[in-house]
């Protein structure tokens, strides 16, 4: 009991005795709303990067199918021609189109807007730098830059020039796992940053 009122009341310098929870409804107070405040302001600054990622890839697929006549009807014939194909070194029948050579235009948009969406990464990584994101924010960003700008290079060697279907997904899933690791070597720098700097 005695613990427990201690826990309400202290002496002052006088030897008078105060209710010390008083300003420990104060601090609390000012914490919650500092907390609220930061809570808001993240919220808010996640919403605009949203939204203007959003508004970039919506012009960037909108300028691709513009710099590519007919491009729908491309893809619909390039859906319309996948079948299943025998892999010799694995014995098992996968999805490939029959005639994958014949789908150039196609490959060559995919390439164009894993150049240009790339270059988007980039800029939606300074705005996330301006913003003041949070380090596993840009770090996610990082490693989205590097598999677009990876994918167009390997669109452009193994699809473009040329064509080699299963090579192209297996160099794909690889770009997946290397940008993982882009990741979280970004992350793993801007922490140690951050335990230096405080």
């Amino acid at each position: 009991m005695a613990r427990y009122l201690n826990n309400f009341y202290e002496e002052d310098s006088s030897g008078n005795v105060i209710c010390s929870q008083h300003g420990n409804k104060q601090a609390f107070e000012v914490h919650e709303t500092g907390q609220s405040q930061r809570h808001y302001w993240h919220s808010g600054r996640e919403w605009i990067i949203g939204t203007v990622s959003t508004g970039l890839f919506l012009i960037v697929a909108g300028a691709v199918f513009i710099n590519t006549p007919a491009l729908f009807d491309k893809i619909v014939a390039f859906f319309s021609d996948f079948t299943t194909v025998k892999v010799n070194s694995l014995s098992i029948n996968l999805p490939a189109p029959a005639s994958p050579e014949n789908h150039t235009v196609v490959y060559s948009a995919a390439m164009l807007f894993s150049l240009v969406w790339g270059i988007m990464q980039i800029g939606i990584l300074v705005l996330r730098f301006a913003l003041h994101s949070t380090a596993r924010k840009k770090a996610e960003t990082t490693g989205h830059a590097f598999y677009w700008f990876a994918s167009y290079y390997v669109i452009q060697r193994l699809l473009v020039e040329e064509t080699k279907w299963f090579e192209f997904w297996t160099v794909i899933i690889m770009m997946i796992g290397a940008s993982l690791i882009v990741r979280a070597i970004f992350l793993a720098v801007a922490r140690q940053n951050d335990h230096q700097y405080h």
